[in-house]
């Protein structure tokens, strides 16, 4: 139901955003601190190569983004797995943040799909993976609201890549 009400909020424009300067190294190391213990019960790994990068965001949505992107990649990862969360800064002024697994993977005409509200994909109910099917579109939101974009690159039986962009400024934070 939360999620629910998320969403709607998000879509009529009724969660306001609050913007400040913050450190992505931050951020990724506390959405990484969320999901520790599960990764531990799940006997998954996870590799940090995180560069710094200033940028003004609602640091509380991009932790709910990153935290959901890592539930995921642990959830359909198999035991003794590593995920990877990297970051780059590209040439057009936005920072480029990867989440690599090692799980089932995505069919390719499934990909877009799964950003959308109440989606999930077919394979999911095989593997006994549940969920509201609201978490993606929530973080598609969030990026969308904060001038980014999230996607996916994946294979069945590669794994997959969840990337997020989001402008970001070279100036320190204040």
């Amino acid at each position: 139901v939360n999620d629910l009400l998320d969403f709607e909020r998000l879509q009529t424009g009724h969660v306001p955003l609050n913007l400040n300067w913050h450190q992505l190294e931050t951020i990724l190391e506390n959405s990484v601190q969320a999901v520790e213990q599960l990764a531990e019960l799940s006997q998954i790994s996870i590799e940090k190569d995180i560069k710094p990068v200033s940028l003004k965001c609602d640091s509380d949505r991009i932790i709910q983004v990153v935290v959901n992107l890592l539930t995921n990649a642990i959830k359909f990862s198999p035991k003794l797995a590593k995920i990877t969360i990297n970051n780059e800064k590209l040439e057009n002024q936005f920072v480029k943040i990867l989440i690599t697994d090692h799980g089932p993977g995505i069919p390719f005409h499934q990909q877009a799909a799964i950003f959308e509200r109440f989606k999930m994909l077919e394979e999911q109910s095989e593997i006994n993976k549940t969920g509201s099917g609201l978490g993606l579109a929530i973080c598609k939101e969030i990026i969308e609201l904060h001038g980014g974009q999230i996607g996916v690159i994946s294979e069945p039986n590669q794994g997959s890549t969840f990337w997020i962009t989001l402008p970001y400024d070279n100036h320190q934070a204040k």
